[in-house]
């Protein structure tokens, strides 16, 4: 038994003998209080996900055996896109990849070419992709429309399919721009006076 113990059994007998605290009201409730519960996710736990840098194809138009998929960009909050990496699965029920087309006058830089490679990094399938690099230079690449991929129908008559999925690869910001250091130049002494040939020895006769 411990001091604590013997010391509230003591304080109670006083209590009890004094008639401050009543026999016939001896009566106590336990009352479990459990700890707050706060929301994880509200709060920022492991199951909030962050906003990511996107690239969407919407649905696809068509016109003369045609198909374009026009694509709209989204910058991950806080993040300043100045390139994009990423690559398209093509889209079943296409001919071909044909090109990337951005709008007249767009200052963005795109390269986009079709390969073939293995699904997934293994040889149990094949896959064929559009891989684009999209370049903004100095510059930012600001939300919205960057152009449309256009892919060639088997027929003229045949529908638009379903828009694939980019996936973005990776990104980087916006290019510095370096100021070249000319080089330095090395000194040039001043030249020194000149040598008179016709300084010679001289001998003197008494």
């Amino acid at each position: 038994m411990t001091f604590r113990t013997i010391f509230r059994r003591f304080l109670l007998a006083a209590l009890l003998v004094s008639g401050a605290f009543p026999l016939w009201s001896h009566h106590y409730e336990v009352v479990a209080i459990a700890p707050p519960q706060g929301n994880t996710e509200a709060a920022g736990g492991a199951g909030e996900r962050k906003g990511e840098t996107k690239l969407v194809l919407t649905t696809g138009r068509t016109e003369r055996g045609v198909v374009s998929f026009p694509m709209e960009f989204t910058a991950a909050p806080g993040e300043t896109v100045g390139a994009i990496r990423a690559e398209v699965p093509v889209p079943e029920g296409v001919a071909k990849f044909l090109k990337l087309v951005v709008p007249r006058g767009s200052p963005l830089k795109v390269t986009a070419k079709q390969v073939n490679r293995n699904r997934g990094g293994t040889t149990s399938g094949k896959e064929t992709v559009v891989e684009l690099n999209i370049s903004g230079g100095r510059h930012v690449i600001p939300d919205g429309g960057i152009g449309a991929l256009q892919f060639s129908l088997p027929q003229r008559e045949s529908s638009a399919p379903q828009p694939p999925v980019v996936r973005v690869l990776g990104t980087s910001p916006p290019q510095t721009e370096q100021v070249e250091t000319p080089a330095e130049t090395p000194l040039e002494l001043p030249p020194g006076p000149v040598a008179n040939p016709s300084v010679g020895c001289f001998f003197f006769s008494h």
